[in-house]
């Protein structure tokens, strides 16, 4: 296919462009566009629009201080409040394990002692059983 390139005058007067029309294949065409796009590429990675969006600036304005402190503060009152009784539950909970819940578990691995609170219990038991003859 044969495409006519005309190029014209910015003046609006007759020119020599006029004279100069053209006939080029659709290929030459191509290979026109495919060339002046590979003298107009830019590589954005060295572009200072680029380089700027990748680094953060230092802001120094009090209301944006302002305005941090503030977003911070809210931030961790919400989550605070969120988990404080996550973390009162918790303490609680390890609170009772250090506890002894029964004698077992408080004696255990002393023979003396346990020895000690099998009398005792056997004491209770005589106790509960004379009450209750009486």
């Amino acid at each position: 296919m044969i495409a006519r390139v005309k190029q014209h005058c910015r003046c609006n007067r007759r020119c020599e462009f006029k004279k100069n029309i053209k006939n080029i294949t659709m290929k030459e065409v191509r290979e026109a566009i495919e060339q002046t796009r590979k003298e107009l590429k830019v590589e954005t990675v060295t572009l200072t629009s680029f380089i700027m969006k990748k680094i953060s600036m230092k802001d120094t304005r009090t209301s944006s201080i302002g305005f941090g402190i503030v977003a911070i503060t809210m931030l961790v009152l919400v989550l605070g409040f969120l988990s404080a009784g996550d973390i009162i539950g918790l303490v609680k909970y390890f609170e009772n394990r250090r506890k002894p819940t029964s004698v077992k578990r408080s004696v255990k691995g002393k023979k003396g002692r346990r020895l000690g609170l099998r009398k005792e219990l056997a004491i209770n038991r005589e106790n509960i059983a004379e009450t209750k003859n009486a």
